[in-house]
This record gives structure tokens, sequence and C-alpha cells, in this order.
């Protein structure tokens, strides 16, 4: 963690949201995440020098404003090439959204970024990634409509909504203010996720999580910068918590992950629907977590009981290793009553507060967390 990350918990101003406070973050921390010219143009003179630019699809006299509806336009461009070039200005994008192809890439400039215009759909996704595969997006900079939203309804407003869609990297995505998920990783039918890195982003002020992990094998999130989630439950930075039996969570990887500020835990991990009939081995590994001033830190269930009531019959592990908690009002790490299970807990280096937690502690998180018993470290 660079420097400057410890002095980002500057000034609170109100939220829309009763009893939340966003608490701002400085510009150095800002730009450790935000998009580089320097590099952007070395892609366009390398791996773009062929890529269409976007901007000569638009409608003559364009608005570079970021006011005037230019879903078609865009997507027209997208499906006609391969490697495209977004406008170096906002774009104003309906609910629709845009929906990208298999072997595509695309890239943002300094100024690119899509607007969403506000809609009152439960559901959106602001750009679609669906039962494709071998996509690169750079530097997407996304601002969806949490605060000019049409209705009250639903909670799936998504900025990335990646389904079914193998070999997937979004590298440096900025994505704020969405009605749902910045990012969400899922399945539709039987088809999963396989494949997706996610590296260096910047979430801030979404409504339901910044990234949603429902269902994948390969999952990689890494050098992420995720603050102040709030609105409607979970609130959480990152949330791993299937919908189903027939849902997967292999090879899941967490690193180098700052969570900041959000509306109740820095990550959460809810395995609950994933009991079924069909038994389930999970591999989830979260190495070097800091969180600052979210009520929980880290925050896993193995089963509650909300989703069948079969004995639990998974196994697999859960690795937590090298993380850190400050300033949590409720604690740095909590595992809630569950079911008896046969998941391995795996923990190391533990700090909160400054404080380390002793190996004689660590070591019995182990049996308690098969046990179902809470475990509560503040």
């Amino acid at each position: 963690m660079k420097k400057g990350l410890l002095y980002f918990f500057l000034i609170c101003s109100s939220s829309t949201y009763a009893q939340f406070l966003y608490k701002n973050i400085n510009q150095e921390t800002k730009s450790n995440y935000t998009s580089n010219a320097s590099k952007i143009n070395s892609l366009k003179s390398t791996t773009f020098k062929t890529a269409v630019d976007l901007t000569k699809y638009l409608p003559p006299n364009y608005s570079k404003s970021g006011n005037v509806d230019y879903t078609s336009y865009i997507q027209k461009g997208l499906d006609e090439n391969r490697k495209v070039i977004m406008p170096n200005f906002p774009i104003l994008i309906n609910a629709k959204g845009i929906k990208l192809k298999s072997n595509s890439s695309i890239l943002f400039q300094t100024n690119s970024q899509i607007n969403l215009k506000p809609t009152n759909l439960a559901q959106y996704g602001v750009i679609w990634i669906d039962n494709i595969e071998n996509v690169d997006i750079y530097y997407p900079k996304l601002i969806g409509d949490k605060y000019n939203h049409l209705s009250s309804k639903g909670q799936w407003g998504m900025g990335l909504f990646i389904t079914s869609s193998n070999n997937i990297n979004i590298y440096n995505p900025i994505i704020s203010k969405m009605w749902g998920d910045a990012i969400y990783i899922g399945q539709q039918q039987n088809k999963i996720s396989t494949n997706i890195t996610i590296s260096n982003a910047f979430l801030d002020d979404n409504r339901r999580n910044g990234i949603s992990i429902v269902s994948g094998n390969g999952i990689y999130v890494k050098n992420c910068f995720i603050s102040n989630t709030n609105g409607v439950s979970p609130s959480g930075g990152i949330d791993i918590e299937p919908n189903a039996n027939n849902n997967e969570l292999k090879n899941i990887e967490l690193t180098n992950i700052t969570t900041y500020n959000n509306g109740s835990r820095g990550i959460l991990v809810a395995l609950d629907y994933l009991n079924g009939v069909n038994k389930k081995a999970i591999s989830i590994d979260i190495n070097n977590h800091k969180d600052y001033y979210s009520p929980t830190g880290l925050e896993i269930y193995s089963d509650r009981g909300n989703g069948n009531k079969l004995p639990n019959q998974n196994s697999g592990y859960i690795s937590i290793s090298k993380t850190e908690y400050y300033y949590n009002k409720k604690a740095g790490f909590l595992s809630g009553v569950s079911k008896k299970n046969n998941i391995e807990l795996r923990v190391s280096n533990i700090n909160s507060n400054k404080q380390f937690i002793s190996s004689a502690i660590t070591n019995s998180l182990s049996k308690d967390f098969k046990s179902g018993k809470e475990i509560r470290i503040k």
C-alpha cells in the first residue's frame, strides 16, 4: 500500500441514506487507480494501433457533453469491429446498455466516460458481458443513476454485468453510483463464468455491492480500492454469495484489496444458498486485505439455514492471510453462527486496530468455524 493511502480518511459529508456518512477520499489515493495518459497513449500506438475510434459512428454535430443518448451508435460500432477506442469525452447510454462480443477489445481514453441515462428499471447492465469469451476492457469509467433513478424498485442495476463468460480481463475500471453493483460476476442457466480478472479497480458509492461474485471458477480480483458502498443490503465492498446449488466458487482469489467505509462489510462471504443436493468444494483465498471504517472488516458464514434444510455437505477451504482491520465498530473479523460444516478455515497474520492476533487464537478458528460457533475479533 502506498504511503498516501493511510491519509485518505479526511472529510465526511452526509449521504442521502440515513445513518451513513460518506467519507471523501483524497486525490493522492484516487490517482493510484485513475486512468494513466501515458499508458493509454502507449496502448493506442501498440495494441490498439489498428483499432476503430467509435467517434466516427456518432451522428454529425454530436455532443461532447454526455447529454445525448448515443447507445445505438456505439452499439453499431461494437458490432462491426473487434478492436475499438471510445470517444474521448462523456457518452450517454440508456438502460439497454451496450453488449460486447467475443474476441474483442475496448479502450477508454483519458476523458472517456459512460453516463447512464436515468431509468426506472429494477435491473440494467451498463456494459453486458454475457456468454462470450476473450474480451479485454481497459480503463472503463462508468457512472450510474443511484441518485436520480426513476423508481425505488430493485437493486440490480450493474456497471459491468458479467455472466457465463470466459477469459475476461478488466483493467483499471472506475465505477460509481450504480443502482446495484459496480461489477457482478455470475452465471446464466448452468454455464459458470471462468477466468475473470479484475485489476486496479476504483469502485465508489455504489448502492448494493462494489463487486458481487455469485458463481465462477478462476475469479481473480487484485489491487482494488472499494469504498462507500451504501443504500441497500448487503452494502459490501466485495460480496461472495452464491444464488443456488448449481453455482460454483472455485479458485476465487482476492489479493491486495482495500475496502473503505462500506455500509456493512468490507468483504462478505455468505455460502448459504450453495448448500443442496450436489456437494460443492469451494476454494477462496483472501490475501492482504485491509479494511478501514466499515462496521465489519471481513464477515463469513457457512450456512445460516437460509437455503434448503439439508445438512451442510460442502467442503473445501477459505484462506485468510495478512489482513488488517481498522476502526470497525462491529468487528474486524466475524464468523456468525452457521450449521456444522466441513469447510476448512485457514487463518494467519490477522491485525485488528494495529494489534496482532496471536497464532494461538488463529489456530483455533478452523475448529470453531466447522462447529458453527460465532467467531468475533474486535
